[in-house]
């Protein structure tokens, strides 16, 4: 009948096709999965990026990371809920975390840690955090907060991958944060172009 915008009434003999509708509860959806007539479910992964080959995404001279994230399941929950990590369990590593109702950044040269820093307490519904690890002064933002230096670096620990949703080389994953966003920069960004991203 030519009739669009928001609405269709239909003329009482034409059709609509849908095709591939998927419906789930969070902010997100997860990817489609084909199923055909039945029902099936995801289970719990992690994504870990080989920084061996994929290079450009950590620059050793200074890197950041962008993360959105829903925090609603995390409220009032204790211990560690990992967003990013990367490096080996006891060594060089860093870690951005839900850690006891805070957004945490933690960064170990060799197996002292260097830098434990908070970037403001977790609420419920979406967050932007985003962190820059350099040489020198690090520093991170979460929206709505104010910008937080993070502590000072000699150097930048050297990681062999990035690992989304699971604590680095021991493939734990850590549920009850629906992880929207990660985004590598391969440079230390400003607090200017920090403030930007959330």
């Amino acid at each position: 009948s030519g009739t669009s915008g928001d609405t269709y009434s239909g003329d009482g003999t034409s059709g609509l096709y849908a095709w591939g509708a998927q419906i789930e509860t969070g902010l997100t959806a997860t990817s489609y999965i084909a199923t055909g007539s039945g029902t099936e479910s995801r289970t719990a992964g992690g994504l870990v990026m080989d920084l061996s080959v994929h290079d450009e995404i950590v620059n050793p001279a200074g890197f950041t990371v962008v993360i959105a994230v829903d925090g609603t399941n995390l409220v009032g929950v204790t211990g560690d809920k990992m967003l990013v990590s990367g490096g080996v369990d006891g060594d060089n590593r860093i870690y951005i975390q839900a850690c006891n109702g805070n957004w945490r950044v933690v960064v170990f040269v060799g197996a002292s840690p260097v830098i434990v820093a908070t970037l403001g307490a977790v609420a419920a519904g979406r967050t932007v955090l985003a962190v820059s690890f350099q040489v020198g002064a690090c520093l991170g933002v979460m929206q709505g907060g104010a910008m937080v230096s993070l502590g000072t670096l000699a150097e930048i620990p050297a990681i062999p991958e990035l690992c989304v949703g699971v604590y680095s080389q021991i493939s734990i994953y850590q549920p009850g944060a629906p992880i929207e966003l990660v985004v590598p920069y391969p440079r230390a960004c400003t607090a200017g172009e920090l403030r930007a991203f959330v």
